[in-house]
């Protein structure tokens, strides 16, 4: 009788460290009621659970600082872990931005920074590339920034957006193969050379 009353009390114990959690994103999640919030809320818990997995949390080793230093490196001086780290960042609604206007900017924000601009409508969208596990991986990626990840053109020997998703769904893709990721991004991609690099770079400091 023991072990069960223990397992129920463990397993009552986890579903309310979980509720905690979604409390305290869902506060951290500033978007409008709706179905966008709902999908950027999923789509963070996703990044999270992601992480969660040996072979996607190498990622924070494949990145470095503008230092050389690998970004886990600046996660272990936070003292946090890559969930908790989401869970500490500030998600706005920048629908409105015109950075958002450009199908190839889905997120942006600045190094190191902790607020996260989210092209919230497009998380909703039946037809967005940030539905489901695309979502997931935009909000990887701009972890990794706010670890202290650079980005091109702001820092020009830095990787390009495109090249730090590409790693991204290297390592965090869950099995896709390399012909459906680039069957993904490569719309995105070359919007984003014609347009959204043009616009990023005459606002310095902005990563996406």
């Amino acid at each position: 009788m023991k072990r069960p009353l223990l397992l129920m009390l463990l397993l009552i114990l986890q579903v309310g460290m979980r509720a905690n959690e979604d409390d305290k994103l869902f506060a951290r999640v500033l978007i409008p009621p709706g179905m966008s919030r709902l999908y950027v809320h999923q789509a963070i818990q996703g990044a999270k659970d992601r992480l969660e997995d040996p072979t996607c949390l190498k990622v924070l080793d494949d990145f470095t600082d503008e230092q050389g230093f690998p970004l886990s490196m600046a996660l272990s001086e936070l003292h946090q872990t890559p969930g908790a780290r989401l869970l500490d960042l500030i998600y706005v609604d920048a629908t409105d931005d015109d950075l958002c206007d450009d199908l190839g900017v889905g997120a942006f924000t600045s190094m190191r920074g902790r607020v996260i601009y989210m092209c919230a409508e497009r998380f909703a969208s039946a037809e967005s590339p940030l539905t489901g596990i695309a979502g997931q991986i935009l909000v990887i990626h701009e972890l990794l920034h706010s670890l202290g990840l650079p980005e091109y053109p702001s820092t020009p020997e830095a990787l390009t957006s495109a090249e730090i998703t590409r790693r991204v769904w290297a390592r965090c893709g869950g099995g896709r193969s390399e012909e459906a990721r680039n069957r993904h991004n490569r719309p995105v991609e070359a919007r984003a050379q014609t347009k959204s690099l043009i616009r990023v770079a005459a606002r310095p400091g902005i990563l996406r």
